[in-house]
């Protein structure tokens, strides 16, 4: 019976332990069919030490296999987000036109953004330029606001933007000097006696469309619409 035993133990060891352990228990152990020395003590305290040491080595296998394979949990959706930033311009050029009379010009915007899920996006934000506009204006102040629906490879984007063009003087270049127009004049004459509102102000709505085809090629287009581009009563798009 001791023999059958002592072969069982070394099949487990040869099934679990290292190589190393694998020869140190086997140079232990006399050859097999030969009497155990001393069965009750040395052999008893081997095989506990031995199994004792098997279930540290299985223990710990498990453990390291279990940590590999647990899933890591996902991070917490987190629906808001916020955009800022800022430019330096030689020449601040609006739709083919200058802004700044072809002068150095620094931009600035800011947008918080809250995503309804992964799908759809709210944004507000506001922007501010450093122009120079015949009318003085002090600056263009930006206000929009809008929604980024997205469809599979599709991005949309849909919104209202507003330009305003605060602090215009009413100035007339007239022959002989500048004049400053009274208070509360709309019209400002400029040095070739064309007009120009005080007020420049107005705003648009704009739909753009993004189909990413890959990782790196993508399509787009943009349509913008304002009843009075530039506050002079002419639609453009």
């Amino acid at each position: 019976m001791r023999k059958n035993t002592d072969a069982i133990i070394i099949y487990s060891s040869l099934t679990i332990l290292a190589p190393y352990e694998i020869i140190r228990r086997t140079a232990l152990r006399p050859p097999f069919g030969a009497p155990m020395p001393h069965a009750d003590g040395w052999a008893a305290a081997e095989d506990v030490r031995y199994g004792r040491r098997i279930a540290r080595n299985v223990g710990a296998g498990l453990g390291g296999r279990l940590a590999r394979e647990a899933p890591k949990a996902p991070a917490p959706f987190d629906p808001w987000d916020l955009a800022f930033g800022g430019a330096v311009m030689s020449d601040y050029v609006f739709r083919g036109i200058t802004q700044s009379n072809h002068q150095a010009s620094v931009a600035a915007y800011f947008e918080p953004r809250y995503n309804v899920n992964k799908n759809l996006q709210l944004y507000v934000g506001t922007s501010i330029e450093s122009i120079s506009f015949a009318n003085r204006a002090a600056a263009e102040v930006d206000i929009y606001g809008g929604v980024r629906p997205t469809f599979g490879a599709f991005a949309l984007d849909f919104g209202v933007w507003g330009y305003l063009y605060p602090g215009g003087q009413c100035q007339e270049g007239l022959p002989g000097g500048v004049a400053v127009c009274p208070p509360g004049s709309a019209l400002v004459l400029g040095p070739d006696f064309t007009q120009l509102k005080k007020d420049l102000s107005f705003y648009e709505g704009y739909g753009k469309v993004k189909w990413t085809i890959s990782a790196s090629f993508a399509l787009g287009a943009n349509e913008y619409y304002t009843p009075s581009f530039l506050n002079s009563g002419a639609w453009g798009d």
